[in-house]
């Protein structure tokens, strides 16, 4: 566990120098951060112990590895312990939701006990739903592509980096302005992903098994999972030396793969969902306790969300900076090459990918004054309340804007079938007219008409 720290330490490191490349940044934004990183690391400690323990085992009693299941020589009790100790067991623990205030009438957080039935159901830090079952390499743990030389259906498979290349690849004479949408289609699309699913990488960056940095690798060895560069990538133009990008493998959930040996056998390796699964604007909120009260602003009774204490937009509240000591977003200095040019720090939102972009970090903003400016005018109509009373009935209204609240951004009845009826009517030159509710209150109405492309 020590040398798991270390490593992440180093990957923290990375992104506090002077000069941070593409890697670094991205690295960054897919580390677990809070409770979502006990939870990583506690899966990550359990299949490690595990994997130890099997290579072990099978060297003791010189057992060719594919007859032996990696627990059948550990005693039931020291499985227990060790997942007591890498903090698996506690992960699986089924929330109290007898003591939760307000149940009744408010979310939490983490999405844990909104259903009664199941009080897990949807919630952050657990794992996704399949829609399809998944296929592994190995048929629970190692993914496809682990060996480049396995066979798929009697054919070897074609390296991901050529795929792309040849699907994806676009000359920017050949990029034409959408004629109906703008590019905020694309960014609300991105908000609504950050509000519903966020799958961290493993949060160390050398191999569990033999200390190799995976930024230094092109080795398949837990948890690199590099993207091997094809011979006539364009890439190797720029760094003929270079022979793959670093990649690493998404985190899973305790009780997945390996880790599944402590709850009745060998699991399907299962991915971890940090965010909740509802439409609920956790990205405004944070999706743990400790985030959404460290977003709060305390120091008053008014049920307000913390903003800037440094810079103001003409007087409009922008977003606070984060604690996190980082060369991440720090680079006015880099881009306009003047030395001593004042740095600006990491925005904090309820999301960790608050920062990816400047259209992103823009909807933050906007949800931030929007919560300030209803919790002020609840205030006014209701000055009774506490401000945890105005703090949760603001953040019910928001979460209510993005499910089926009465404005232009409604997800399911506007955002989605527009965009999926769009492309599917465009080929046909045919495209959609949503007209508002009914005076009886049903959804939206949806029309078709001709369309001529310009």
């Amino acid at each position: 566990m020590q040398i798991t720290s270390l490593y992440v330490n180093r990957s923290l490191a990375r992104v506090r120098r002077d000069i941070v490349n593409p890697s670094d940044i991205l690295r960054l934004m897919k580390q677990p951060v809070g409770i979502s990183r006990s939870a990583v690391r506690a899966s990550d400690y359990m299949d490690h112990a595990i994997q130890l323990l099997q290579k072990r085992s099978l060297q003791e009693h010189s057992i060719h590895k594919r007859s032996i299941n990696a627990t059948d020589l550990i005693a039931e009790d020291d499985l227990q312990t060790i997942a007591d100790l890498t903090g698996c067991t506690a992960r699986l623990r089924s929330p109290s939701c007898k003591t939760t205030p307000n149940l009744e009438r408010f979310r939490t957080p983490t999405g844990e006990c909104n259903n009664q039935k199941n009080l897990r159901l949807g919630a952050s830090n657990t794992p996704f739903t399949r829609l399809l079952p998944p296929k592994y390499q190995d048929g629970f743990s190692l993914p496809i592509g682990w060996d480049p030389q396995k066979k798929i259906n009697n054919y070897l498979l074609p390296l991901v980096r050529k795929v792309s290349n040849r699907i994806l690849s676009t000359s920017n004479e050949d990029v034409e302005s959408d004629p109906l949408f703008t590019h905020l289609v694309t960014i609300f699309g991105q908000w609504t992903d950050h509000d519903l699913t966020f799958t961290p990488h493993v949060p160390v960056i050398r191999s569990f098994n033999d200390g190799i940095d995976c930024t230094d690798t092109c080795d398949m060895t837990e948890p690199c999972f590099p993207i091997l560069f094809p011979k006539d990538d364009p890439r190797l133009l720029m760094n003929p030396e270079s022979k793959c990008i670093p990649f690493f493998r998404s985190a899973a959930v305790c009780g997945s793969g390996n880790t599944g040996f402590l709850f009745g056998g060998r699991a399907v390796r299962q991915q971890i969902n940090t965010l909740t699964a509802f439409i609920d604007s956790g990205q405004v909120y944070g999706s743990d306790a400790s985030l959404a009260k460290n977003l709060r602003d305390l120091t008053s009774d008014e049920g307000l969300l913390r903003v800037n204490s440094m810079y103001n937009d003409n007087g409009r509240e922008l977003l606070p900076f984060t604690t996190m000591i980082s060369k991440e977003c720090t680079n006015r200095a880099r881009i306009t090459h003047i030395k001593d040019a004042q740095e600006v720090p990491c925005f904090l939102a309820g999301d960790a990918r608050a920062n990816e972009n400047i259209a992103l970090s823009s909807l933050h903003t906007l949800l931030l004054r929007e919560h300030n400016r209803l919790a002020r005018a609840l205030a006014k109509l209701n000055p009774l309340w506490s401000g945890e009373r105005l703090y949760q009935e603001t953040r019910k209204i928001i979460g209510g804007y993005f499910q089926v609240g009465a404005t232009p951004t409604q997800i399911y009845f506007k955002f989605v079938t527009l965009i999926i009826l769009t492309v599917w009517l465009f080929p046909l030159h045919l495209s959609v007219i949503t007209f508002g509710s009914t005076s009886a209150g049903d959804s939206s109405l949806t029309k078709l008409r001709k369309w001529d492309p310009p």
